[in-house]
C-alpha cells in the first residue's frame, strides 16, 4: 500500500506520491479516502493506468463517494466498490471496525 497526496511527500515515514501516475511499478487497485470533490479525478488517474479495482471509503454520510466519480467509473468500465472500510475485513478486526461492520450490515450498507 502506498499513499497518494499532492500536498505532501511523506506519510508516517513512507514516501507519498503526488498522484496515481507517479506510483512506480504495477498497481492492482485504488482505495479512495478523500473528499468526494476529488474522487472523480482519482478515478480518471486510475483508469489511465489500467486500474480496474476502485473502492470508495464510506461509513457514515457520503464519505469519498460522489455521483461524478461513479459516472466516471461507469464511463471507464470500472465496477466500483462503494462504502465501508477495508479495516472492517482485515484480521484481526479491532472493536471499532467490528461494530461499524455490524451496524452497516444491519443498515444494508456493506459493499458486496
Amino acid at each position: 500500500m502506498v499513499a497518494v497526496n499532492p500536498k505532501t511527500t511523506e506519510v508516517e515515514g513512507q514516501v507519498c506520491y503526488a498522484d496515481v501516475a507517479s506510483i512506480p511499478g504495477p498497481v492492482d487497485g485504488v482505495m479512495v479516502v478523500t473528499h468526494p470533490d476529488v474522487s472523480a479525478a482519482v478515478v480518471r488517474q486510475a483508469a489511465a493506468r489500467g486500474i480496474r479495482q476502485i473502492w470508495f471509503h464510506r461509513s457514515f454520510g457520503d464519505g469519498s463517494v460522489s455521483a461524478e466519480a461513479l459516472r466516471e467509473c461507469e464511463n471507464q468500465g470500472i465496477e466500483p466498490i462503494v462504502g465501508g472500510c477495508p479495516m472492517m475485513f482485515c484480521s484481526p478486526v479491532d472493536p471499532f471496525h467490528r461494530c461499524t461492520r455490524w451496524f452497516l450490515g444491519w443498515r444494508r450498507r456493506i459493499p458486496t
